[in-house]
This record gives structure tokens, C-alpha cells and sequence, in this order.
């Protein structure tokens, strides 16, 4: 029994899931780092902390049904109202982005779905989760899409929370 236990651990550690976007994600944190969004905050490119918490998609996606339709990717009501309510979930993987256990810049990334994905910046030295990130402020989302193995940055957009 307990071999069993330990080759189904040995299974999921090593699941192709666990490396899906780690590539993507670093080529994104290397555009955050450069863009003037994450600048206007801090010069300092090693003040920023990754969360290792991965967002739902739908829940960034939202903000870019838009931009999303203008690369031939449709998120329809129904689908943000459904996914909205499910839960963030955890990849530790993230967590070796990190250059130090804190920083002055959060970045969450959300899931990848359809070679696009998102990351949201927050000016906060408090490590939370993203459901509790901090409502007043300032934060930039940036829209990204795979494609030939290149990353593409295709929208940031600022919100301003009163």
C-alpha cells in the first residue's frame, strides 16, 4: 500500500501539468520587469515576489473580451459567470521565479487557456491571496499570447480602485 502512495505522488509531481507554462511565465516576467507599469513602481528588477496561487482565467479574462475577440479567442458570459466561482489552485513551480522571499511587486498569473494568458502587478509587500489582494491602488493587468513558441504582449491595462 504504501508503494502505491508513493508511486502516485511520484505520478503527480512529475505530470506534464506541473511544467505546463513555467517557460511562458518566465518570458512574462522578463517583459513585466521591462515594461514602464512595473518601472512606475519600483527600478529595482528584483523587488517583485510571484505568487505561487494561479488564477482562474475568466477571472483576469473579463477585463479583455475585447482584445480577447480580436485574436479569435471568445469568452462568453455564461462561461466568466461558471469559472468565476471556482477556485484559484496553487503551483509551486512559480515560486523558483522568485530571486527573494518578498518584494514591493506581487504578480499573480492566471491559468493559460488557448495560448493566452494574464499577470496582474500589485504594489504590496504583503504576500496574499489573490481573492484578498489589496482593493485601493493602482494595478496593471498584461494580456499575453502564445504563438510559434514566441510570446506576445497584446494589451496592459491600469485599474484605478477609489
Amino acid at each position: 500500500m504504501k508503494s502505491l502512495i508513493f508511486i502516485l505522488l511520484l505520478i503527480l509531481v512529475s505530470s506534464p501539468f506541473n511544467n505546463e507554462g513555467i517557460s511562458e511565465y518566465e518570458k512574462a516576467l522578463n517583459a513585466i520587469l521591462d515594461s514602464k507599469e512595473y518601472s512606475s513602481i519600483t527600478k529595482n528588477k528584483k523587488q517583485f515576489h510571484v505568487s505561487s496561487e494561479v488564477v482562474v482565467f475568466e477571472k483576469m479574462g473579463k477585463l479583455f473580451i475585447e482584445e480577447l475577440k480580436n485574436i479569435d479567442v471568445h469568452l462568453s458570459i455564461e462561461t466568466i459567470i461558471i469559472n468565476e466561482q471556482k477556485e484559484n489552485f496553487i503551483n509551486e513551480r512559480l515560486k523558483k521565479m522568485n530571486l527573494r522571499r518578498r518584494g514591493k511587486v506581487q504578480i499573480y498569473f492566471s491559468e493559460i487557456k488557448n495560448n493566452v494568458f494574464f499577470a496582474e502587478i500589485i504594489e504590496s509587500k504583503q504576500k496574499t491571496s489573490y481573492e484578498n489582494r489589496i482593493q485601493f491602488g493602482s494595478t496593471s493587468i498584461f494580456m499575453f499570447k502564445i504563438s510559434n513558441d514566441e510570446l506576445e504582449l497584446i494589451s496592459v491595462l491600469e485599474i484605478i480602485y477609489g
